[in-house]
């Protein structure tokens, strides 16, 4: 989807629309903060049943649960935003 915008991007400034332009990013920017905060909401919530669908040894099973609630689910939210 990033790839669609750059391209985007590209096309308004060959065309020479460049009020188009911010339009566009803004509208990107708010599509990536609700699919951020979607996966967020998931990565949190879900952190044990996805721990076990990774097939997490039951010894590791609480850190698992760690990273896929702190650090996953903050990475997603700190990359889209």
């Amino acid at each position: 989807m990033r790839w669609g915008i750059t391209v985007l991007i590209a096309r308004y400034i060959g065309e020479k629309k460049m009020n188009s332009i911010g339009a566009l990013i803004g509208g990107a920017t708010v599509v990536f903060a609700i699919i951020s905060a979607i996966i967020f909401v998931v990565m949190i919530t879900l952190a044990s049943p996805i721990s076990t669908l990774m097939q997490a040894p039951k010894e590791a099973l609480g850190f698992n649960c760690y990273l896929c609630k702190n650090l996953w689910g903050r990475y997603f939210l700190y990359c889209c935003l």
